[in-house]
């Protein structure tokens, strides 16, 4: 029975929050494209040294939710509430050197979901098609999809999909 009623809270929960377009996210990166500039410069500083909250001297992950208050950075803190993020991941690519992914959306239950994310420096691109990529074919569209959308020079949507 408690089982039961934890699946109808957690439907509902997910039911109320709803999911963007691609439309919204694009206007989100524009409206505050400032601010995600801000946020790759200070990141990718912070990955010329290893953190207290790194997993490694090449990468880390930094969500204000999990770091623990001492070692929290409050301008990075301010730089993610303000383009709605709620974790920046860096990691050194030899490639691309800074590279970042920002968690911007992610709902899912049981192995499928669907994810938004604003990358930087992408090591590896999946090209957007205007035609096989809508919101509308996409909302309707059964199983995994993903692709980066270039949104300005090294910054890009990305969405994916299982």
């Amino acid at each position: 029975m408690r089982f039961f009623l934890i699946l109808i809270l957690a439907s509902f929960f997910v039911a109320c929050d709803s999911q963007p377009t691609i439309e919204e996210a694009k206007t989100n990166f524009y409206k505050n494209n400032h601010y995600f500039n801000e946020l790759a410069e200070l990141s990718c500083n912070l990955g010329k040294k290893k953190q207290a909250f790194s997993y490694t001297d090449s990468s880390y992950s930094y969500s204000p939710k999990k770091i623990k208050e001492h070692d929290r950075i409050g301008e990075l803190d301010i730089l993610l509430k303000e383009i709605g993020g709620y974790v920046v991941n860096y990691k050194f690519t030899e490639s691309n050197g800074c590279s970042l992914v920002v968690g911007y959306y992610v709902r899912g239950f049981a192995g499928s979901g669907v994810k938004y994310n604003y990358s930087f420096n992408k090591p590896v691109v999946i090209p957007y098609s205007e035609n096989e990529h809508n919101f509308d074919m996409i909302r309707k569209r059964n199983g995994p999809i993903a692709f980066d959308l270039q949104l300005y020079d090294d910054w890009f949507l990305s969405y994916s999909q299982n």
